[in-house]
């Protein structure tokens, strides 16, 4: 995350009979179970990233509510994953402890592809899913009977195709209005030349997706975020081939430096028609020429957008500090 560091501050709870408690901030309790997202981390050799900063600012308004929080990926050690971070102040599980504290009228989920039962407890619950695979969040949705989620963290495998094969499928498991959060967005995708465990060539970085879709209103190809195939598997190396020569022309897209403008729009005005904005367009861009036959091609784009995106809070794309 960028943009500078938000001060984290203590709270005071007054008891009944007077006596002032301190309130342990979210880096407090981070840097107690040796989190990296604090300003710690499990030792002297293990970076500390300071995102508690970040998160408290963003999630005090929750602390004392009922709230639902899905966290993937929990740093815990197994034969499915080399969990490294596991040493030090860190036994396992640290930033999911930390939650459980954080929340202390809230319920936690927790999944990772390493089994750790051992965090359960009475508002904590882990599953034993492959981020990377729908048939396995199918599992996790139907085991937890479909809770609607206000806070979904991404910590899991940081490889672009988990990132966003899990977006893909959780976002609409998240309430309206919630927060969806993704850890650690590298420039580990394709053309990027990165290597290891964290990188896969066969999409684009999340990072860019993300912020071409800000800018565009479409998501940046090759990616792992279409709908889902009826073999109920994400394949995120389904893709055009691109070694391959095109003999036929493409047309450029007529609405490409107007979209977000056109997002905008039906923001304010959700139940807006097609020919409506069309009409608009053609008044506050006469330079840009919008023959009438461009309207069909609006009402397609619209209506694809509405169909995908429709329940999406107008702030969530808008507020990414890519």
């Amino acid at each position: 995350m960028q943009g500078g560091t938000i001060a984290s501050f203590s709270v005071q709870i007054v008891t009944c009979w007077g006596s002032a408690v301190p309130e342990e901030t979210l880096t407090d309790l981070s840097n107690r179970y040796g989190s990296d997202k604090g300003t710690v981390g499990p030792s002297p050799q293990w970076g500390a990233h300071n995102f508690t900063d970040i998160y408290e600012a963003y999630l005090e308004r929750y602390r004392f509510s009922g709230v639902a929080i899905l966290e993937v990926g929990l740093g815990v050690v197994g034969d499915n994953w080399d969990a490294l971070i596991v040493h030090g102040q860190n036994a396992g599980g640290a930033s999911l402890k930390m939650w459980h504290e954080f929340f202390p009228s809230g319920r936690i989920f927790g999944i990772d592809v390493n089994p750790c039962s051992y965090l359960d407890n009475e508002r904590t619950k882990t599953f034993v899913v492959d981020q990377s695979s729908i048939r396995d969040l199918e599992a996790f949705t139907e085991a937890t009977k479909g809770v609607a989620f206000d806070i979904i963290i991404d910590d899991g495998s940081h490889r672009p195709d988990h990132q966003q094969i899990s977006l893909s499928y959780l976002f609409k498991h998240l309430k309206r209005g919630g927060l969806y959060f993704i850890e650690d967005l590298a420039s580990n995708g394709r053309g990027d030349g990165a290597q290891g465990r964290h990188a896969c060539d066969a999409v684009r970085n999340t990072r860019s997706v993300l912020k071409h879709y800000r800018k565009h209103g479409q998501f940046l190809e090759p990616n792992a975020l279409p709908h889902l195939w009826e073999s109920g598997e994400v394949r995120p190396t389904h893709r055009r081939r691109e070694d391959q020569p095109r003999y036929w022309r493409t047309r450029k897209d007529p609405f490409a430096g107007v979209w977000s403008e056109i997002l905008l729009w039906l923001q304010d005005e959700p139940d807006a028609s097609a020919k409506l904005l069309f009409e608009r367009l053609r008044k506050k861009h006469p330079e840009h020429d919008f023959p009438p036959g461009q309207l069909r091609t609006l009402q397609r784009r619209i209506r694809q957008w509405r169909q995908t995106y429709s329940d999406l809070e107008p702030h969530w794309f808008a507020s990414l500090n890519l």
